[in-house]
């Protein structure tokens, strides 16, 4: 779940939008992999079912949110499932939190939605939303001159001031249910005074252990009667509440063959000398590089680290290489070098034309018409460079900006677009131009530059050594033919022994996981496994899984419930031992102490010493230097002092207690501490577990497995 904890960290209103089209393309693909059959319900949640078409559009709803709000975020295949996973809780808790909202009535209405974004004490989105970036000061003047340009502003904007306001109403119902839930706690004062007592009083015990440990499990030979004892006993503490399979897998690796790496080496040999020759560089690096053409100017650790120092010391016009660094082959060829900013902290103002890229359908102004405004503001602001933030206000078209007076900030060589990027670096500090870029023209301030260090512009083709076709054929072929070879997990086994391959184990894997050790997006092993007509110790067929092939065998799969004895028999037989340990020890303890009146006598007769423990409370769960005792320290407090306790089955052995002093709670009549803390843990766990419960009341039929 790391990428979800990062956009969690992420906040604010950010106004670009940018990869939602490639990256929507991206899961598109991603989900043709599903085979449903005739299956047309995801799920269903509280008795509301949930079609295919539905959750997709929810998901995909959700992926916008996440990439308005996260724009250098690069999402990967797993990001995309998680984000999908993600929209499934979202949904089962929206639909089963609206049930219980409409029996309870909370809803926020019009007037209270005013008075969170427009009231004296606007909620915490908007204050976060609208306050100045560099004071961190909120004028609510800024809201209002917002909401009433907000019918002029770009379909983007608008359609993310709604979900800022779903965002806020959203929140609010949710403290509303959780209020109520919270304020509907009440802790009596009798129930104060019981949980005072149990922390505050104490007592200092003496007590004798005989530990399990003292007899050797094999010398122990439970029954079978022993082990189903055992089993009832035990049972539940196995209790599965989500099924689980486990794999065994081998991983064939494909890597690039001699052959593979003799003909990368002959391509990029045979392109050098029209690389190091021709005029048109972009073009040579497009056609032939792994990377397309960086016109750039780089400081000396921004190049690759294996050669930086040969290439950044090499006269320009110099044509390196191949070079060779982690499976990757370059050329590089030096174009120029150039004492450079490091970075520059600049201002513009935008003046869009129709047709430029990312110019709302509002914009109708020509090209030369945005050239004629944008020279007219530079004319005026040049005069005037001391306004120039008030002058972005009133005209720049870039709305992201807008607010922050067309204040980009610092940034580094090669972060903008390449004509203001030259602008910027190549101008001086308090410079005052007109710029053209795909976005349109604009006039741009230079408020400051770092020192100017020396940074080279240089042409590299770099070429990934990746497996060819035939590499793939032949590893495939190899699968294929072990699996027809190894028909059984007898002879699977004792082949992979043979080869010397490894056999990798994924223990409980869940029917949603799409994590297995080593690989990357295993859905279709995760699916084979759990799929009814797969068999335990079925050998399956070959899997192509991160650019490997791999072979799997389930070994088990485990439903929802109370396992059986026999799966679980390996964890039932040592508790059955231990049961005749305490029986041993019980009976030991039993022998002796109706003779020994005094725990000195009782430690002489069971050779064990007498260990003391002093000042030790009820709501203790250790005994000090042994460990988790909790039924020794119970039994200890329903004593009466100075009377020794019946044999005690604890955790580490079978233990006789005797209470030398008990030493009362101070007395106390106020008790508001108490109960306030205890209200309060009820509040943080009701933050967290109401959700749980309310999953736990309304049924939820979860398929998505058959779709992803």
């Amino acid at each position: 779940m790391a990428i979800i904890g990062k956009i969690r960290k992420r906040s604010g209103l950010l106004i670009a939008i940018v990869g939602i089209a490639l990256a929507s393309f991206v899961l598109g693909d991603f989900l043709k992999k599903s085979n449903r059959g005739k299956m047309e319900n995801v799920g269903e949640i509280a008795g509301e079912k949930v079609t295919y078409a539905e959750f997709e559009a929810k998901a995909e709803e959700y992926l916008q949110q996440i990439t308005e709000q996260n724009k250098n975020l690069e999402l990967t295949a797993e990001n995309l499932y998680e984000i999908k996973m993600e929209s499934w809780k979202n949904l089962v808790k929206e639909i089963i939190l609206n049930k219980e909202l409409e029996s309870l009535g909370i809803t926020v209405t019009t007037d209270e939605l005013f008075d969170l974004v427009q009231g004296k004490n606007p909620h915490y989105y908007i204050l976060q939303s609208f306050s100045d970036p560099k004071t961190g000061a909120f004028n609510p003047q800024v809201v209002m001159n917002f909401l009433q340009t907000l019918d002029q502003r770009e379909p983007e904007v608008k359609k993310q001031w709604l979900n800022l306001e779903k965002a806020i109403k959203e929140e609010r119902i949710n403290t509303k249910y959780l209020t109520l839930i919270r304020n509907a706690y009440f802790v009596p004062k009798a129930f104060a005074m019981r949980d005072y007592i149990d922390k505050n009083k104490s007592a200092d015990i003496e007590y004798i252990l005989l530990r399990y440990k003292t007899i050797p499990d094999e010398t122990i030979k439970p029954t079978e009667k022993d082990i189903k004892k055992a089993y009832e006993e035990h049972k539940h503490e196995f209790n599965v509440k989500e099924s689980f399979c486990d794999i065994e897998y081998v991983v064939f690796d494909i890597e690039p063959s001699k052959e593979d790496r003799a003909k990368i080496e002959e391509e990029i040999n045979g392109i050098k000398e029209e690389f190091s020759k021709t005029e048109d560089l972009a073009y040579i690096v497009n056609a032939n590089s792994d990377m397309r053409y960086d016109s750039t100017y780089k400081k000396q650790d921004q190049l690759t680290v294996m050669f930086d120092s040969l290439i950044f010391n090499s006269p320009v016009g110099t044509t390196l290489g191949p070079l060779v660094d982690n499976n990757n082959y370059y050329l590089a060829r030096v174009i120029d070098f150039q004492t450079r900013p490091d970075s520059v902290k600049a201002s513009h103002i935008l003046i869009r034309y129709k047709g430029a890229q990312g110019a709302p359908e509002t914009v109708t102004r020509t090209e030369d018409e945005a050239k004629v405004k944008a020279d007219s503001i530079f004319n005026v602001v040049k005069k005037q460079a001391a306004k120039f933030g008030e002058f972005a206000l009133q005209f720049s078209e870039d709305e992201s900006l807008k607010e922050k007076q067309g204040d980009l900030g610092w940034f580094s060589d090669g972060m903008m677009v390449p004509e203001f990027n030259e602008a910027c670096f190549k101008g001086k500090k308090n410079d005052i131009v007109v710029v053209k870029t795909v976005f349109g023209y604009h006039v741009l301030y230079i408020s400051d530059q770092a020192a100017a260090v020396k940074k080279i512009k240089v042409a590299m083709i770099q070429r990934l050594l990746e497996p060819s076709s035939d590499t793939y054929q032949k590893v495939y072929s190899e699968a294929t033919q072990f699996i027809a070879d190894n028909k059984t997990v007898e002879q699977f086994d004792k082949a992979l022994i043979e080869a010397g391959r490894p056999k990798r184990i994924a223990e409980a894997v869940k029917i949603m996981d799409n994590n297995i050790p080593g690989l990357k997006s295993p859905r279709e092993i995760v699916r084979w496994a759990f799929n009814e007509e797969t068999e335990i110790n079925q050998i399956s067929k070959v899997f192509d899984v991160d650019s490997k092939y791999v072979i799997a065998i389930l070994k088990h799969r485990q439903p929802k419930g109370i396992p059986a004895l026999d799966v679980i028999k390996d964890k039932i037989e040592p508790l059955a031992i231990r049961n005749k340990k305490i029986d041993m020890l019980t009976e030991k303890i039993k022998g002796v102490q109706t003779a020994a009146s005094t725990m000195e006598l009782l430690s002489q007769k069971l050779n064990t010493p007498v260990e003391k423990g002093e000042m030790i409370k009820f709501s203790s769960y250790n005994l000090p230097a042994i460990g988790p005792e909790p039924e020794v320290i119970g039994t200890a407090f329903a004593l009466s002092k100075g009377v020794i306790s019946k044999p005690i089955a604890g955790g580490n052995g079978v233990f006789i207690v005797k209470v030398n002093e008990f030493y009362e709670a101070p007395a106390i009549t106020d008790y508001t501490s108490t109960i306030k803390m205890l209200q309060n843990f009820f509040m943080q766990r009701a933050s967290y577990e109401v959700f749980k419960a309310l999953e736990d009341i309304y049924k939820v039929t979860d398929n998505r497995h058959l779709f992803y």
